[in-house]
Order: structure tokens, then C-alpha cells, then sequence
């Protein structure tokens, strides 16, 4: 598969994403603990949502041989849950066939239909504090916030 070949697998197959995949008892377990992972961040990072859609349509066309098969299927479904055009490319995401995995369907379900949509602000914020020569100076603080996505 040409898409999962450009990433890199050490980045994908972490301890901890096999962990959630071997362990896991519920769909929202596992969805919870993915979504926390480095490996679907790496992965919604690295890859556009249509790109994401087709890796998990071609991996998802015959049954997981073994955990890591289980483990990317897995991974490239709820790195879709990081992506904010999600919306976009509902019908192409309902059109995959995710009956080969045990918690697909129920996965899907709880990411298309509890979407938060976000947006990264990074903001600066400046406030005024006294010095000794002139009585003024200015305290700088930088961060990134997560905020909710305003609806256009």
C-alpha cells in the first residue's frame, strides 16, 4: 500500500497503540486511549484527510492476518477524529466496509456524530510590569490554545 509505505512504521506501531488494540474491552475504550496515542497524531499529522480514507478503505478490504494489520486499520480510523474536515468526506467514510473489524462501525458512529470541531490559536499576551528606571516594562507570555471551531 503505497500511502502506509510513506510513513514510518516505528511511528504507527507504538507500544502503547498496540496495547490499546490488544487490550482494549469497549469501542470507546479503545477510541479514548487512540486518540491519546502519538501514533494517530503522527498519522493525522502526516496525511490529508482523503489520504487517511483511502489507507483505511485499502486496509480494511480483507480481514486483519495479524494485531498489526488490526493495529493500522484501527489507528487510520480514528486519526479521522483529528481531522476538522471530517464533515467534508462523511459519505466517503460511511461508504467503507468496517465489518472485518470488530469495533469499526462503532467507531465511526462515535466520531461522526460527536464532533467537536477545533481550531489551534496561538495567542501572545503582554502585560505591563514595573521596572526600576522607568517604572514600566513589559512581561510577554506565548501559547497555543485549543478552542472551539467557529462555524462559518
Amino acid at each position: 500500500m503505497e500511502i502506509r509505505g510513506s510513513l514510518r512504521r516505528e511511528f504507527v506501531e507504538t507500544s502503547s497503540a498496540k496495547e490499546a488494540v490488544l487490550f482494549s474491552n469497549t469501542a470507546s475504550f479503545l477510541l479514548d486511549r487512540l486518540r491519546k496515542d502519538s501514533s494517530v497524531s503522527y498519522v493525522a499529522h502526516k496525511l490529508k484527510t482523503e489520504e487517511i480514507l483511502d489507507a483505511l478503505k485499502e486496509s480494511s478490504k480483507n480481514s486483519p492476518k495479524d494485531v498489526l494489520d488490526l493495529l493500522w486499520i484501527y489507528v487510520f480510523l480514528v486519526a479521522l477524529s483529528l481531522k476538522d474536515d471530517l464533515e467534508k468526506f462523511q459519505d466517503a467514510l460511511n461508504a467503507i466496509d468496517l465489518s472485518q473489524i470488530q469495533w469499526g462501525a462503532e467507531i465511526r458512529r462515535a466520531i461522526t456524530e460527536n464532533r467537536t470541531a477545533t481550531n489551534i490559536f496561538a495567542i501572545r499576551y503582554a502585560e505591563p510590569a514595573k521596572t526600576t528606571e522607568t517604572h514600566t516594562a513589559t512581561n510577554v507570555a506565548h501559547g497555543t490554545v485549543l478552542g472551539p471551531h467557529a462555524k462559518q
